[in-house]
């Protein structure tokens, strides 16, 4: 019956009809994402190396096919990305060079490049507003970190074990983990985020500010929290205009009295 309907369909529509048909409902069904996302992940590949990855099945497939690339995970529609994992996975990059902007990436949730090459700087996170898991661990990264704030799902932020300076960040309540260990950074804690989770941040070695809060002991699981933080390095005293003066006027009179010296022994 099945056969002899498909046949009284060609002869009344034509096999033209029929093969541009079947045509159209294989493109509807397999979704793509929006071309912004697709390039963003065409550069990412690009800008770490993608051809020495240690996998990287799928990648710079025919559009439509990114949901089906290795670490990259789709909404259920397939129509944007809401993942991208591609952690231990050789990626390597230019030493100091920033990371393709992942600002069209509107609906991610999780970010994780854990345990790669990286050694380049990170782009901003605050244009990610469903961004819930940012891993960076185990890299080289430098630079600063991405502000978090205003991102009102984020609660997991792990970039321990880089090269990061510079001070931390404000962080929004919904945070409840914070792992910033082995980095260099500096200059006095953020607010405690009332979601933090006993025992699960670390904060040292670092050389930051130390300052008294109940609220990161807890999270440290360390009474202080910056026990095992080394302490910030001295500043260099710069003499003021007055100790510039007694410093000439030393001078002056060392050499006044050497000049002295020597016309009496001559």
């Amino acid at each position: 019956m099945k056969s002899s309907c498909t046949t009284t369909l060609l002869r009344r529509v034509g096999t033209g009809f029929a093969v541009a048909l079947a045509a159209l409902t294989a493109t509807s069904a397999q979704a793509a994402i929006p071309a912004d996302q697709r390039q963003f992940l065409i550069d990412f590949y690009n800008h770490t190396n993608g051809p020495t990855w240690t996998v990287q099945n799928g990648w710079l497939g025919a559009p439509g096919t990114e949901c089906t690339w290795i670490g990259v995970t789709c909404d259920g529609g397939q129509t944007t990305v809401v993942a991208l994992s591609v952690q231990s996975n050789n990626l390597t990059d230019p030493v100091g060079a920033v990371l393709p902007d992942w600002s069209a990436l509107t609906g991610i949730r999780t970010i994780n490049l854990s345990g790669n090459n990286l050694a380049g700087r990170l782009p901003p996170i605050a244009g990610l507003p469903e961004l819930r898991v940012l891993n960076v661990s185990n890299n080289d990264l430098q630079g600063t970190l991405p502000s978090p704030a205003g991102l009102t799902h984020f609660f997991l932020y792990h970039a321990h074990n880089n090269q990061f300076t510079g001070s931390l960040p404000a962080l929004p309540p919904t945070v409840e983990q914070l792992r910033v260990e082995n980095n260099q950074l500096t200059g006095p804690l953020p607010a405690p985020p009332a979601a933090l989770v006993a025992d699960a941040s670390a904060l040292c070695p670092n050389q930051l500010t130390p300052s008294t809060s109940a609220a990161w002991d807890k999270a440290t699981g360390s009474t202080p929290w910056y026990a095992a933080c080394s302490a910030p390095p001295a500043a260099t005293p710069v003499p003021t205009l007055g100790e510039w003066a007694l410093i000439l006027l030393s001078l002056a009179a060392a050499t006044l009295g050497m000049g002295a010296l020597r016309r009496k022994n001559f």
